[in-house]
């Protein structure tokens, strides 16, 4: 605790000691942001004397959150009670005001959740009322919904099918996601007492990610902060990739606007990517027009160029790489051994293979796997969306609120009647763990091997099982409930991971593929038909997030013809691939009569 102010660069610490008024910190990639963020909520507590109970830190996500809160703990000091932050995403905290102040607005204390499977089939319901086609997924209607209602249009500004939707959520008396910030938003406009004591309990507010912030959002946090506060907003605007979510990234560029004499300061000492790699990914960037001009430094050499491949077809970038991978592993193939690894490289797990689309991943884990690679793909949705969990989670919720308006997860439980029954007896003596682990086998049978899903979950829950079940239960649902859309609760193992570019954000690999750089594809162009245009600038954006996840290789793929959307296409290489300058890449192409050549090779593999 008491070195951690000299270990911080010169930025790092003028952020750190500046605690009064509104504060900007402009932090680029791989300078250190939750280092500094982290530090400073430590030195408020800890050598300015503030309250650590009235310092509030708002994150973006859940697992942003723990990892704060694990930082916080590792500076403990005694005399200090650094646990006593108020660490979570703004969900969290608009759940939290509405429990202790709903009732101003008849929200009762016991605010029942709307879960994403229920949201999801209440969504079906909406768009077959409206004459909308929902086929096998209702995830477009979603994040439209989503838009609008966030949007703060109001009821008479939403299109009929989120009309449709906002009446059969109400009418079940349910709150969704969205709704935490939007009835919140309306408390504190309806009732002066609760205004009155939410502004009084924090002294200073600090926001991370403030780039991903949406109009919702931002009308919460100016009725949080009135005046000259003492808000400190951290972000980057060249990172802001969730405008199909509804988040405004000119809300940051405009914090200036808003508070014309807050501080400035600005992270440009980047420790993560190897100088070249910077070099080129500042080059793309600087091509975009909506964002805040910084120059960041490298503080490692200058490594290898960018490798940039053109493959004839999508199989062949994929064989590609299961081929440079192997080469790197220092060979697993006959063929690969004459080749030498690379140092950086010290397992599958220090590589990540990036795309645009999560369609993308399937050909490029066959590829890897045929060759002997383990893999590790990303999964599309949370496992808390599984099938099996979403009816241990609705058995749970029974139990926690036997009397309540548990309609959706009643209508799935039908036949578990003396299931519902010896879990609500057990719950006052098991531990969650164990109940969850016995309404599991009682379910699908104790016999049974235990999934991927199982245990995942079973992980989830340690946090709330040091207490009997019926306690545990609804911290638990309250946690699940509060989990931003795709996070992701699944154990990682030593393997190649295949992901979106979006999902790789805040990670970091020393190698690292970005595949599918193509006009249509990166940047994505929707069909006329699609809920969204493109965002060029958010496109590039997305890419700059994606190679400066890398650490020392980047390679940047794409194809001349590819298998997309149900039919072969032929496609142009990306703009984004000319904005990297020739000094900082290395271009190779491969022709398709070299392709007959490697299928000879390996029939002496």
């Amino acid at each position: 605790m008491q070195d951690f102010f000299f270990s911080l660069n010169a930025a790092q610490q003028k952020a750190v000691q500046t605690v009064d008024g509104p504060l900007l910190i402009v932090a680029g990639a791989g300078t250190g942001k939750t280092r500094t963020l982290v530090c400073r909520l430590a030195y408020m507590a800890a050598r300015a004397g503030l309250d650590p109970s009235r310092l509030l830190a708002i994150t973006f996500t859940a697992k942003a959150a723990e990892e704060m809160r694990g930082r916080l703990e590792a500076m403990q000091a005694p005399g200090i009670d650094l646990s006593a932050i108020w660490v979570g995403t703004i969900h969290a905290l608009c759940y939290d005001i509405l429990k202790q102040h709903g009732r101003h607005i008849g929200i009762p204390e016991d605010i029942c959740l709307i879960t994403p499977a229920d949201r999801a089939a209440l969504i079906r319901e909406a768009a077959a009322a409206c004459a909308l086609d929902v086929g096998r997924s209702s995830k477009k209607y979603e994040l439209q919904i989503t838009r609008e209602k966030n949007g703060l249009s109001g009821y008479a500004g939403l299109s009929p099918l989120s009309r449709s939707y906002q009446d059969l959520l109400e009418a079940r008396g349910l709150l969704d996601f969205d709704d935490l910030i939007l009835k919140t938003i309306e408390l504190l406009a309806a009732s002066p007492e609760a205004l009155a004591a939410v502004r009084s309990r924090f002294s200073h507010i600090s926001i991370d990610e403030y780039q991903d912030v949406n109009t919702a959002q931002y009308a919460f946090i100016k009725t949080l902060c009135p005046g000259w506060p003492n808000l400190c907003v951290v972000g980057d605007a060249d990172q802001a990739i969730y405008g199909f979510r509804g988040a405004q990234v000119d809300i940051f560029l405009r914090f200036q606007t808003d508070f014309p004499d807050a501080g400035v300061v600005y992270l440009e000492d980047n420790y993560r990517s190897s100088a070249t790699i910077l070099a080129a990914a500042q080059a793309v960037i600087a091509q975009n027009t909506q964002r805040i001009d910084k120059a960041l430094h490298p503080l490692r050499p200058a490594g290898t160029p960018v490798e940039l491949w053109e493959l004839p077809t999508d199989q062949d970038e994929a064989a590609f790489i299961s081929r440079e991978v192997e080469r790197l592993m220092g060979g697993m193939r006959f063929e690969s051994l004459s080749h030498d690894g690379d140092e950086s490289v010290k397992s599958f797990g220090d590589i990540a293979v990036l795309y645009r689309l999560h369609q993308q991943g399937r050909l490029l884990k066959k590829a890897l796997q045929s060759r002997g690679i383990p893999v590790d793909i990303a999964a599309t949705k949370s496992v808390f969306e599984e099938p099996s969990i979403q009816t241990v989670l609705a058995l749970l919720e029974v139990v926690a609120n036997p009397a309540g308006d548990a309609a959706l997860a009643r209508q799935s439980l039908q036949s578990s009647a003396a299931l519902i029954e010896r879990c609500t007896q057990k719950s006052g003596e098991l531990y969650l763990d164990r109940l969850i682990a016995e309404i599991w086998d009682s379910l699908f049978g104790a016999a049974e091997e235990k999934s991927d899903d199982y245990f995942a979950f079973l992980t989830a829950s340690m946090a709330f099982s040091g207490m009997p079940a019926s306690q545990g239960i609804p911290l638990f649902l309250q946690k699940i409930a509060l989990l931003l859309d795709g996070e992701i609760c699944s154990p990682r193992r030593e393997a190649v991971m295949l992901m979106t570019v979006h999902s790789a954000k805040g990670l970091e690999f020393p190698v690292v593929f970005i595949t599918g750089l193509e006009q249509g594809l990166f940047p994505y162009e929707p069909d006329s038909s699609g809920s969204f245009a493109c965002d060029e600038e958010e496109e590039r954006r997305l890419f700059y997030v994606g190679m400066t996840r890398a650490r020392d290789r980047l390679y940047a793929l794409n194809a001349r013809s590819r298998f997309f959307f149900g039919e072969r296409r032929q496609m142009a290489p990306s703009c984004f691939i000319r904005d990297i300058p020739p000094e900082h890449c290395r271009r190779q192409s491969q022709h398709a009569q070299q392709k007959s050549k490697k299928k000879q090779l390996k029939l002496f593999a």
